[in-house]
């Protein structure tokens, strides 16, 4: 058994894993036959690379208000990334579902700003990587909007920030309660909304959409 205490951040770390992963693959049956070991490297140095990033997280993204073309063409790219992954999983297609957020354009995203909806960014080193959307609607109800965050940088608590500061935003402008509508079939989006508080409050059917429509809403205290 071989173990090393590796200081963080040190480029030895890469070389000491390259060179573990090079015996490994040396001495493994039919080893003479396997590929070069240097996109092993690479990968190994990659993955790395983004956890000390990760770890570091905390002191290098904001949340900032979308307000520039550049932002809107950003948040566009988050939010079509993002959506692409659940109309893989339930295979929705822009013919079968021209609407759903995987196949909008980015004129779409500016016409829902200038008809209301707040729209903030998660830039981490001037990369959007997520994004959130608040629109009031009637007797003080928020609707939140475009939550996305980029596949890649799922499970890091990225969404739960974005929902946090979605609600702070609707609080401050005594907003009574937040809304959202999601894919219902979805039931792992149902459950991780439901663990934030939200209650499904209905579950609505549209001729012209191959899913039901989940409607939660969640008071602000």
């Amino acid at each position: 058994m071989l173990i090393a205490i590796i200081k963080k951040g040190s480029n030895n770390c890469f070389n000491l894993i390259f060179s573990l992963a090079h015996f490994v693959r040396r001495c493994a049956p039919g080893a003479q036959n396997a590929p070069s070991p240097t996109g092993t490297k690479i990968q190994v140095k990659q993955m790395l690379e983004r956890r000390l990033r990760r770890g570091k997280r905390n002191s290098m993204f904001s949340i900032q208000k979308v307000e520039t073309d550049e932002m809107v063409n950003d948040v566009h790219k988050v939010i079509t990334q993002a959506f692409s992954t659940v109309a893989q999983e339930f295979h929705f297609t822009k013919e079968s579902v021209p609407h759903f957020p995987a196949f909008i354009n980015v004129d779409v995203i500016q016409k829902q700003i200038d008809n209301g909806l707040v729209m903030f960014a998660c830039v981490e080193e001037e990369n959007v990587i997520g994004s959130v959307g608040i629109k009031k609607e009637d007797n003080n109800i928020y609707k939140i909007e475009r939550l996305a965050v980029l596949p890649e940088e799922r499970h890091h608590n990225i969404g739960q920030m974005l929902m946090n500061y979605a609600l702070e935003r609707i609080k401050e402008k005594k907003g009574i309660t937040a809304v959202v509508e999601i894919v219902y079939e979805n039931v792992v989006l149902k459950k991780w909304y439901e663990k934030q508080g939200f209650k499904m409050k209905a579950i609505e059917k549209y001729d012209h959409l191959p899913f039901q429509v989940g409607v939660l809403s969640k008071d602000i205290c």
